[in-house]
């Protein structure tokens, strides 16, 4: 009879050992998921994007978007462009293109004028001097848990050529001004009681 108590009581203890195996393997799981996740809410996200200012001149926005500092910011792009037509204003051979950046704090913000939106879509454009296409490839690192750094490597195609045709939305001016010229009225008729 012992014989078969022993044997009995055997069976759960290895079922609870198992069971406490299956446990600590998916709360490893489960911190190792949490800790990736939190990285990528907290690492550097340099965004590359053209927009065009004032309605007029195709720019270059660089921004770091994420919520660390990226570090050894290196840009490398496919193809030469040349600001504006000039020939002797090659982007490439711009500062924060030739020499990288050494960091780039959240929120930081860098702006390149290409060229004049018209000239993207000038019948006497040449796609040497001034492409509507062209790849950025961004190179950078971050400090990532104590002393170790984590390099990113993140390619932005920039495609001018899409926007043929299309619209902005208004930006904020348009929308201030609106209420800027209600408040002057509210004020003029309050003046004039």
């Amino acid at each position: 009879m012992e014989k078969y108590l022993n044997f009995i009581l055997q069976y759960p203890t290895l079922i609870l050992s198992g069971l406490t195996a299956v446990y600590v393997f998916l709360t490893f799981m489960i911190l190792n998921q949490m800790r990736n996740e939190r990285e990528e809410l907290r690492r550097p996200y340099i965004q590359i994007r053209s927009y065009l200012r004032e309605r007029a001149v195709e720019c270059l926005q660089i921004k770091n978007v994420g919520q660390t500092a990226a570090e050894d910011v290196k840009f490398i792009l496919d193809k030469d462009f040349f600001q504006h037509g000039d020939r002797k204003r090659n982007i490439k051979e711009l500062p924060i293109f030739k020499n990288g950046i050494k960091s780039v704090p959240p929120k930081m913000e860098y702006y390149i004028d290409l060229a004049q939106y018209q000239l993207f879509f000038s019948k006497n454009r040449d796609e040497n001097i001034i492409p509507t296409s062209f790849t950025i490839t961004c190179i950078y690192s971050y400090k990532y848990y104590f002393f170790s750094k984590k390099k990113v490597k993140e390619k932005t195609t920039i495609d001018i050529e899409s926007t043929e045709y299309t619209t902005l939305p208004p930006g904020d001016v348009p929308y201030w001004l609106g209420i800027i010229s209600e408040k002057l009225s509210e004020l003029i008729k309050l003046l004039k009681k």
